[in-house]
């Protein structure tokens, strides 16, 4: 279309003018039935219209503009009047539809975006239904003009809170996607762009410890500083925080290389070091940070925020507290993940679960008191060890059914060892602080020793120190019931854990056992053995057991005897063994002295 056609088009709706007719010659009813029109089509913000083509001009109008207080037309509208309100690039897409539509003898419809400042509506939709005549052109356009501004307004406030988190007010997960889609558009020309996926550390503790109010309050803090942080870093880059779920943010940085990203990655953590004021609490968090960059980690927006994520979650695997740019080993972690998690909800029906033994020893006599089971996975005809599937089996909810079974199955085994040398030996079984979240984890533990004719003597509950914290409330109604019954609970890699202390004597527990970390340089550090002594005095001041695991040396042993820890467990004496091993290495191990008899041991002898 040309300039020229653009002019003439524009010339022959310059003409048309849309008028309210005359009053007169009309009866009262027809008088009432324009009034009560007028009103609806006030009420509509409408104005209807009838425009002959062939002269050019509006030869009916009704209706009026209307905001609440002033009317926004007054006489005459005319089609030139209304066209230069409009914006240049508006009035020519106005005016190239108008002519397009006449010409093929189509309806017409668009909507006018005015300009502000007019006192005119800002958005103006257009609707018109042609009139075919003999020679099969249009005579005349027949339609309506409506005020749909706020209509438009309702629905860009819509579309911002569908963006925005409710919460902190940052961008969500899906207006994230698009602003990182629209970056890569651009940062195929510029210089790169980044993507970081920020996840707070032990988040949960707080939210169970001071309740999700101030879990919230958290979060907005959170949103606040990484915000702040973000848009001061260096080179003025174009910067999005978003709180993509939970206690999960990211940040989309443009433009921006893999230098550039690893020094925002640390500005961001050391920006949530600061400690936090929660609810007359001062508190303080570290976060895990994911990066990937495009384009060498990824060249679509999905794939760039998965591998961040992926990074992030290999950081919280390790320890926590650091960042980490993606990779493509993570990949393959990623796929060897999804297979056990695959081939483990399948485990249990297959009967490819397995308990191993490892004694507990008393150094100071020699004599087996107890004996941890350890989790196993034969697979394929490879033992896999639990450290391997038991985080799958958490994530997956599968650890609550695999933990059950380790109950039966260590009291089955119990039975079947009434008549050996292992007869009277209480076992432990490690459970995850799931299994203390609900109600059923005593019935169902008195279930097993009732179904397996054994008393309460026979199992120990280990739990650890971490897992007891995430719940404490709950772990301590469920700790309650279960020592309540005569079951031992024992708190497992103790000292790795925070914040427990002042809870310590609270809790219904026969043992701690030292974190295998403690032990590893206990006969080469000094720190490592005034760590041990201080958790041996604090068992014997609360009268609990202590119990070091991950014994590897003599010389350990040694050093265990001179700070007072008598019981041990580790490679030192066996490694974790199948049913049948432990009892054949229990048989050959046993001192020849006929040692003072337990009580479990008693129960047994009677039952025979």
């Amino acid at each position: 279309m040309s300039v020229r056609d653009d002019q003439s088009i524009e010339r022959a709706l310059a003409g048309s003018v849309m008028t309210r007719p005359a009053p007169g010659g009309t009866t009262p009813r027809a008088s009432q039935q324009r009034s009560l029109l007028d009103r609806v089509q006030r009420l509509a913000r409408i104005v209807t219209f009838v425009w002959d083509v062939r002269r050019s001009r509006v030869v009916h109008a009704g209706g009026r503009f209307t905001t609440q207080c002033t009317p926004l037309t007054r006489g005459r509208l005319t089609w030139r009047t209304l066209l230069r309100l409009a914006t240049p690039y508006e009035r020519r897409r106005v005016l190239r539809a108008a002519l397009h539509a006449q010409r093929a003898a189509l309806p017409f419809r668009c909507e006018i975006h005015l300009r502000a400042g007019t006192g005119w509506p800002s958005v103006l939709r257009i609707e018109a239904e042609p009139e075919i005549g003999a020679d099969g052109k249009v005579v005349r356009y027949a339609g309506i003009a409506q005020d749909i501004s706020e209509q438009r307004r309702t629905e860009e406030r819509v579309r911002q809170l569908a963006q925005a988190d409710a919460l902190t007010s940052l961008a969500n997960r899906p207006a994230f996607l698009a602003h990182l889609r629209d970056a890569l558009i651009t940062a195929e020309r510029a210089h790169g762009c980044a993507v970081l996926a920020i996840g707070l550390d032990r988040f949960r503790h707080i939210n169970d410890m001071l309740g999700h109010a101030v879990g919230d309050d958290l979060l907005v803090q959170v949103a606040h500083r990484l915000r702040a942080a973000a848009n001061a870093l260096d080179g003025s880059p174009r910067v999005t925080v978003a709180r993509l779920g939970g206690d999960e943010f990211g940040v989309l940085i443009t433009p921006c290389g893999t230098r550039g990203a690893e020094r925002a990655a640390a500005l961001l953590q050391q920006a949530l070091q600061e400690p936090f004021a929660l609810a007359h609490h001062e508190c303080f968090i570290s976060a895990s940070v994911g990066l990937a960059a495009f384009p060498a980690d990824g060249s679509e927006a999905p794939m760039l925020l998965r591998n961040a994520d992926a990074a992030m979650r290999d950081v919280k695997s390790r320890g926590r507290g650091g960042w980490l740019r993606w990779s493509s080993r993570l990949v393959s972690r990623d796929l060897d993940r999804l297979d056990i998690e695959s081939a483990l909800h399948k485990a249990l029906e297959r009967g490819e679960l397995e308990l191993h033994y490892q004694p507990q020893i008393d150094i100071t006599t020699g004599r087996v008191v107890g004996a941890e089971a350890l989790m196993r996975w034969r697979r394929a005809g490879r033992l896999i060890n639990a450290a391997d599937f038991i985080p799958v089996a958490e994530d997956t909810g599968l650890v609550m059914p695999m933990g059950l079974w380790a109950i039966d199955e260590a009291c089955r085994q119990a039975r079947a060892w009434r008549r050996t040398a292992c007869a009277g030996i209480p076992i432990a079984v490690n459970l995850t602080s799931r299994h203390f979240h609900g109600f059923g984890l005593v019935d169902d533990v008195l279930a097993a020793l009732e179904r397996h004719q054994l008393p309460p003597a026979a199992l120990a509950i280990e739990i650890t120190e971490t897992g007891l914290m995430s719940d404490l409330q709950g772990a301590l109604r469920e700790a309650d019931r279960l020592v309540a019954a005569g079951i031992d609970l024992v708190i497992d890699d103790f000292g790795t854990g925070y914040s427990s202390l002042s809870y310590l004597p609270r809790l219904p527990i026969g043992a701690l056992k030292i974190d295998r970390a403690f032990i590893a340089g206990l006969d080469k550090t000094r720190e490592g053995a005034a760590i041990v002594n201080a958790i041996v005095a604090l068992g014997r001041t609360l009268d609990l057991r202590v119990i070091a695991e991950g014994v590897e040396t003599p010389a350990q042993i040694e050093v265990l005897n001179r700070l007072g820890c008598r019981l041990v467990q580790g490679f030192v004496h066996a490694r974790p063994m199948p049913a049948a091993d432990f009892e054949r290495w229990l048989t050959n191990y046993m001192p020849p002295a006929t040692p003072v008899p337990t009580e479990l041991e008693k129960f047994i002898n009677a039952a025979e």
